[in-house]
């Protein structure tokens, strides 16, 4: 064990490694510190702005569904309301109709109520001049028995004519 704790080389050693250890930290662990520093502030910036974006854009879409909501609402009520409008000029057109139904109805009745009376009348005074035309004819024949069946039938056969014209 000659020289066992060779304290020179120790020492020298002790000093080689402080002198790498600083030149390590110096040139390398700074730099490289920097940068892992660097890296890590970027990373969470990035992740700070991921962040807000993920709330702005669930913020965005639940204006985006609160949107879709009213307008579906509004779209419903408009349904709606036009469905009542619909139904509400449909009533008042069936109502209308009616109204004209029973006008031209009552119109129609007194037309041939009008029609009736007017026959009526012409019925009248053709009955009337049959009439007097019999009465004449009675008048110029004798009343026996056998004239008057014959004066009959003239008559007769005078109205038959008469009541298709």
């Amino acid at each position: 064990m000659e020289g066992f704790p060779n304290y020179p080389a120790i020492l020298l050693q002790m000093l080689g490694f402080a002198v790498l250890f600083w030149l390590l930290r110096t040139y390398f662990f700074g730099p490289v510190g920097r940068v892992l520093e660097d890296r890590e502030r970027i990373v969470r910036d990035r992740l700070v702005d991921a962040e807000e974006h993920r709330q702005k854009m669930v913020t965005a879409r639940e204006d985006y569904e609160r949107r879709i909501a009213d307008i579906e609402a509004e779209s419903r009520d408009r349904i709606q309301k036009a469905s009542l409008e619909a139904h509400r000029t449909r009533d008042e057109m069936l109502a209308e109709a009616r109204k004209q139904y029973d006008r031209i109805l009552e119109k129609g009745h007194k037309d041939v109520q009008i029609e009736l009376e007017k026959a009526e009348v012409v019925l009248r005074d053709r009955i009337v001049d049959l009439a007097i035309l019999a009465a004449g004819r009675i008048v110029e024949k004798n009343l026996d028995a056998a004239a008057h069946k014959g004066l009959i039938d003239d008559v007769l056969n005078d109205i038959r004519p008469s009541s298709g014209a």
